[in-house]
């Protein structure tokens, strides 16, 4: 699989990111639709996607940690954005893991829900890797594993890794404890940019940006007030 990179500076990109908080679903979901039309793919390629799409957003949050059904779908579509504007040839697994790539821990279902909607092998398969023990997030062997195992999988899902982390650091304005702001970057540096330096150094490249902009500017508590209203309302 090739990759190119096709971001938009990471100044830019950190807009984009705070300004997707208070859009519709709606109009990201129509960006993805744009992006896909752009690959000319074959009409059941389009449709499998689109089956995909609508299925990513119709996922109701069952975890304390996502407990915004939108704003979670707005993400995952972002980052199926993402993974669809930096490849060079199209891969429809690829892209449909990436949108629904917290299934498990967003739904509480389990593999058997995956299978019976016909998703494959690697879908079902890499969320499992790519989901998170939120108890040992911060914890150094855990991580060490963890990402062992998915670059032992595919580089393709450790692909789908990479833009998922890159579309949470640029929200991470709205993270104002201090500890958890810094244990994630600091982590993000020490485990995945060198995943993405194997993918395509030129991602690595740019993750390395990001990491360094968002240690610069930090928390903004009224973005973060903003963001902690949006949560209750959506509730």
């Amino acid at each position: 699989m090739k990759y190119r990179l096709n971001f938009l500076s990471v100044e830019k990109e950190v807009e984009k990111k705070i300004g997707s908080f208070y859009q519709p679903v709606e109009e990201i979901e129509n960006e993805f639709i744009g992006l896909l039309r752009k690959w000319n793919a074959a009409p059941e390629i389009q449709q499998d996607l689109e089956k995909c799409l609508s299925f990513a957003i119709s996922i109701k949050s069952k975890d304390k940690n996502h407990p915004s059904d939108s704003l979670y779908a707005i993400h995952a579509i972002r980052v199926a954005n993402y993974v669809l504007s930096n490849m060079e040839t199209m891969d429809i697994d690829v892209v449909k893991t990436s949108m629904i790539h917290n299934y498990y821990e967003i739904s509480g279902n389990n593999e058997n829900s995956l299978k019976e909607k016909g998703f494959s092998k690697f879908s079902i398969e890499g969320i499992k890797l790519l989901t998170v023990d939120r108890e040992r997030q911060f914890d150094k062997e855990y991580l060490e594993n963890y990402y062992q195992n998915i670059q032992a999988y595919s580089s393709r899902l450790s692909y789908i890794r990479c833009m998922d982390k890159i579309d949470n650091l640029f929200a991470f304005q709205v993270v104002e404890d201090e500890d958890i702001h810094k244990k994630y970057i600091d982590n993000c540096e020490e485990y995945v940019v060198p995943v993405a330096d194997r993918i395509f150094p030129r991602l690595g490249s740019y993750m390395r940006e990001v990491i360094c902009h968002m240690r610069k500017i930090g928390a903004d508590s009224k973005i973060a007030g903003d963001y902690q209203k949006l949560l209750l309302k959506s509730n």
